[in-house]
């Protein structure tokens, strides 16, 4: 008697239970990696298209900063150079430029550029090599004020540090 109680329990709770695919493999975390590596930035602002930022990856392991590919929907009038992005942008408040940061990881140093592109012709304008990464980005104008971090063995007196604040004037 017992023994049918039990296995009448584990009846009725297996069929109260959510099912689940219980094949082995990877379709789980298949859909975990795609819902992690795909990423639009929140923006309340009506833009002109959108930023979608593609196979997002830190640049090392271990890193909080990201290399990714950038995508733009609802828009055909920029190309952007293939390169590896960071995952970082901002606009005018006008929405009249972008600016993007591009990274370029020759070398065991990050360094990055700061893309500005105009959004009503798609002219892309790029700025000097700077060593670091960008924490955060804003852009008034024809000048990006940007904090990255930076390991300045003179500034940090050889402790890990430094978030530099700098501005970056387009010509």
């Amino acid at each position: 008697m017992r023994h049918s109680v039990y296995l009448a329990a584990i009846i009725f709770l297996n069929c109260n239970s959510q099912q689940a695919d219980k094949s082995f493999g990877d379709k789980e975390h298949q859909i975990i990696s795609a819902q992690q590596t795909d990423k639009v930035q929140t923006d309340t602002t009506q833009r002109p298209f959108q930023v979608v930022f593609k196979n997002v990856m830190e640049i090392r392991m271990g890193s909080p900063y990201n290399s990714c590919d950038i995508e733009f929907v609802g828009t055909d009038k920029i190309q952007l150079p293939i390169a590896t992005w960071q995952d970082k942008y901002a606009w005018t408040n006008d929405s009249k430029t972008l600016i993007l940061v591009k990274w370029d990881l020759a070398g065991n140093n990050p360094v990055f550029k700061l893309v500005k592109v105009d959004t009503e012709t798609g002219a892309i304008q790029e700025s000097i090599k700077m060593l670091g990464a960008v924490n955060s980005l804003t852009v008034t104008g024809n000048v990006a004020h940007y904090n990255k971090f930076y390991y300045d063995k003179v500034k940090s007196k050889e402790k890990l540090c430094c978030n530099v604040e700098e501005d970056y004037t387009f010509k």
